[in-house]
């Protein structure tokens, strides 16, 4: 066995989380792409296709584009629908897709976030980072949003980004017209075009 979507005791088939399965030996949640530990015990009742969707699942998952939920999700084991990520995607959709300075940022996300979310995944100090991070930025900035004070918060992301990009040497190579963006998609890690 060399993976834990091979082990009797990853549930495959209950919850996910974020890519994630639960072990229910380990009591945690765990990636199917994980190791198996010491204590893995072989699914001969598991199909290959399943041992396959599971494992496929999970490394999809760790491969967002989103460097936000990398950290918070991927990094720090938080679920998908935490408050940080719930306070942000809400301020995306009902205040930053709305304006144009908004959108750039958000272009620029979508650029540059799979970068960065690629670079921290690969960092041998990715905990230490993402702790950082989420400390020094992501609360502060899910504060600020809440309180609405909307230009704090954009000033901490920007700032956020900005060393993220210094520090992994990503630039940005941004050669996107903002009209051909569709807004309601912007934001999300990836570039989604609006259709002809």
């Amino acid at each position: 066995m060399t993976n834990c979507s091979e082990c009797t005791y990853l549930k495959v088939d209950g919850d996910k989380n974020y890519g994630k399965y639960w072990c229910d030996n380990l009591k945690k949640w765990v990636y199917a792409t994980d190791d198996s530990c010491e204590y893995s015990c072989n699914a001969y009742g598991r199909s290959s296709s399943e041992v396959l969707k599971a494992y496929k699942y999970s490394k999809e998952s760790q491969q967002s584009g989103c460097y936000l939920t990398t950290i918070t999700c991927s990094i720090l084991s938080m679920k998908d629908d935490n408050v940080y990520l719930d306070t942000m995607r809400s301020f995306r959709n009902n205040y930053l897709q709305k304006n144009e300075e908004g959108l750039k940022l958000l272009v620029e996300y979508d650029v540059v976030g799979p970068k960065i979310s690629k670079c921290i995944s690969e960092d041998k100090g990715k905990f230490n980072i993402a702790y950082a991070l989420f400390n020094k930025y992501i609360l502060p900035i899910t504060l600020d949003i809440m309180d609405r004070k909307y230009e704090n918060a954009i000033k901490s992301y920007v700032e956020m980004t900005e060393k993220l990009m210094k520090f992994y040497n990503i630039s940005n190579d941004m050669e996107l017209n903002l009209d051909e963006v569709e807004p309601s998609l912007a934001g999300h890690g990836y570039i989604q075009k609006k259709l002809a």
